[in-house]
């Protein structure tokens, strides 16, 4: 899929965070919906993200299901950014491919492959929206 480029006022901002696991293994995230004029945008960050309503936003990211999934963002009336995280899903994509390879003639490589592959295609994804967003 192609990424988008889309530019203007955000209104309508929710945040809130989402917490998954167990047992005291938790990882945290911040999410946030909003509109970019009047079009619907999410955006899921491990920082709180620094907006509000009437800020002017740059953001890159994909269209799914009729909203834009954000990979990258600069606030243009505060100046702050934030762009999706490349390098530990690189790592673990590398990882998974080269595990997968070898056991491939195994039922089990399979399954790693696919997942490093989906990872390798995200970091991918996330390297395109930071070089749209600094060429804009």
């Amino acid at each position: 899929m192609a990424l988008t480029t889309k530019k203007g006022t955000i209104s309508n901002l929710s945040e809130g965070t989402v917490t998954t696991g167990r047992n005291g293994n938790t990882n945290s995230q911040h999410s946030s919906a909003f509109r970019i004029d009047n079009f619907p945008a999410k955006l899921k960050s491990g920082d709180h993200n620094s907006l509000s309503n009437g800020d002017v936003i740059t953001a890159v990211g994909e269209i799914k299901k009729g909203s834009l999934v954000i990979y990258a963002y600069r606030n243009d009336t505060t100046g702050a950014y934030d762009e999706a995280q490349t390098t530990i899903p690189l790592i673990f994509g590398i990882g998974l491919l080269i595990i997968g390879i070898p056991l491939s003639f195994m039922i089990i490589g399979l399954p790693l492959l696919v997942i490093g592959g989906i990872m390798l295609y995200g970091v991918y994804l996330g390297y395109q929206a930071k070089n749209i967003l600094r060429q804009s």
